[in-house]
């Protein structure tokens, strides 16, 4: 094989690995870049209500006595090569802006095959919310209404500023719901929003059974056609 073909093959490999790779990025472009949450379907809502600059989930090794408890059964705990009475359970914090919301619409249109709901006659927030959730073992872990294992749960930017929940509220048919919400304030004392885009990382810290839940969300990230949705 002459030199010349050996130098096109090695050009027209280098030129093909290239575009796979520019196809692979614009596979893994993210749903919210480019469509409203109206659009999505289950994979789009999946992604984005889990593992988005909106939603991060983590795992936390937790001593709970949940197997066999109602609704709970031993297909939710990872408890391979843990201590006796541990498991795994993975934990979401969402932060409920606007965007989440109407995907949260979406997720029941999808089950219930009804329109979405006219976001423009849902009253404003009058809070910053962050909710936690694990669909099933919540209620497990923190039984309706204990509030005392949240003691110290704040919102903290990364500039040093640090806000304490207003206010924990458990949801009717927090049973099923399993999921809590945190409220924290919309504006601090001189009337000026808590947050804007200066802050760039906001840290939202809890407890569950003893066991320190952190989760950084980042504003840049937080921002839909050039605006901060919060």
């Amino acid at each position: 094989m002459s030199k010349q073909k050996i130098i096109g093959i090695v050009l027209a490999s280098s030129l093909l690995l290239a575009f796979s790779t520019l196809n692979l990025q614009a596979k893994k472009k993210k749903p919210w870049t480019t469509s409203s949450p109206a659009q999505w379907g289950e994979e789009e809502l999946r992604e984005f209500l889990t593992k988005s600059p909106w939603a991060h989930t983590k795992k936390l090794r937790l001593r709970a006595e949940c197997e066999g408890k109602e609704p709970f059964n031993r297909m939710d705990l990872d408890v391979g090569g843990l201590p006796r009475g541990f498991a795994k359970y993975k934990l979401t914090v969402v932060w409920a802006a606007n965007i989440v919301d109407t995907a949260m619409d979406r997720v029941t249109q999808l089950l219930m095959g009804g329109d979405l709901q006219d976001r423009s006659k849902v009253a404003e927030r009058t809070a910053l919310q962050i909710y936690l959730q694990a669909p099933v073992s919540l209620p497990c872990l923190i039984p309706e209404g204990e509030t005392e294992g949240f003691a110290g749960t704040y919102l903290k930017t990364k500039s040093g500023k640090r806000y304490e929940p207003s206010n924990i509220i458990f949801p009717p048919g927090y049973g099923q719901k399993a999921f809590v919400i945190f409220e924290f304030p919309l504006v601090d004392e001189s009337g000026k929003s808590t947050l804007t885009l200066r802050d760039r990382e906001v840290e939202f810290s809890t407890r569950v059974i003893e066991v320190q839940l952190k989760v950084k969300f980042k504003l840049k990230d937080m921002m839909v056609k050039k605006a901060l949705i919060l």
